[in-house]
């Protein structure tokens, strides 16, 4: 395998990722058998002398972590992620408070129903914010989202103990249900698909 074979290699490892640390790009370049340790590390300087590849340099800690990546406005999309999970958090806020102020007045069934909701919401939010984090070097930023969202977690959850006890078991029961609901329809949505590859 020539040198050209082996950045072709490289930049197909990284076309299936935003970005790779360099240590676990070396460790996946060997252990797909690709090439030793140190060829690696020298194919990986030319690839981003070629401009093949991108280095991204990135504080951590008394160190610095080195990324690599083929998409060159990888900076761009983790501003743009980013700015887009403060969005749906502030999204979140306003229409938690709603739900709060409106909570005295609330029957039992449209309290339930507004918890499902809540909770269908955070725990979306909570897996991507999660899967971003691994996905984009700026360890401290993602950490901060991340925390952002489990305060929301807690915040539904100080609600909900607020209720009265006799309550607490129905709205469990609702958001059970929904969740249970939602992985049923996303099953039959799996049907469907298959059904339309078959045609």
């Amino acid at each position: 395998m020539d040198r050209r074979e082996r950045i072709k290699k490289i930049t197909e490892i990284l076309e299936n990722v935003p970005m790779i640390q360099s240590n676990k790009l070396v460790k996946q370049i060997v252990d797909d058998g690709i090439m030793a340790r140190g060829t690696a590390y020298d194919v990986i300087d030319e690839a981003v002398k070629a401009g093949k590849i991108v280095q991204i340099k990135e504080p951590k800690g008394k160190t610095t972590a080195i990324y690599y990546s083929v998409y060159k406005n990888i900076n761009e999309k983790d501003a743009f992620y980013s700015d887009e999970m403060y969005n749906l958090l502030n999204q979140f806020d306003q229409k938690f408070c709603h739900f709060k102020d409106e909570l005295p007045t609330l029957t039992i069934e449209e309290k339930a129903y507004g918890f499902e909701l809540i909770s269908l919401f955070i725990n979306h939010l909570t897996i991507t914010a999660r899967d971003l984090s691994l996905n984009f070097p700026k360890i401290v930023k993602w950490s901060r989202v991340n925390n952002e969202v489990n305060n929301r977690v807690i915040q539904i959850a100080k609600l909900r103990k607020s209720l009265p006890k006799k309550e607490h078991g129905i709205i469990g029961n609702h958001i059970h249900e929904g969740r249970m609901w939602y992985l049923n329809d996303t099953i039959k949505n799996f049907d469907k698909y298959f059904d339309e590859l078959k045609k």
